[in-house]
């Protein structure tokens, strides 16, 4: 999706994240989660148009590559 807009909206629970995919029209939604739970709980969390999880990815690895 090449040129799409990204609309921020700060810390919420996933649940909102899929709520507000389907309540502004997005084509996906996507959300870092990080928090006490298990590491099996945390991570990247896509939802398609209809606000359902679209992938599930056991594993993430992200590498910084800015500085700071």
């Amino acid at each position: 999706m090449a040129g799409c807009e990204a609309i921020t909206v700060g810390v919420l629970p996933t649940t909102a994240v899929a709520h507000l995919t389907t309540h502004f029209g997005a084509a996906a939604g996507a959300v870092i989660t990080a928090s006490c739970n298990p590491p099996e709980g945390n991570g990247l969390k896509l939802f398609d148009q209809a606000g359902y999880k679209t992938v599930r990815l056991s594993t993430l690895t992200l590498r910084w590559s800015g500085e700071g």
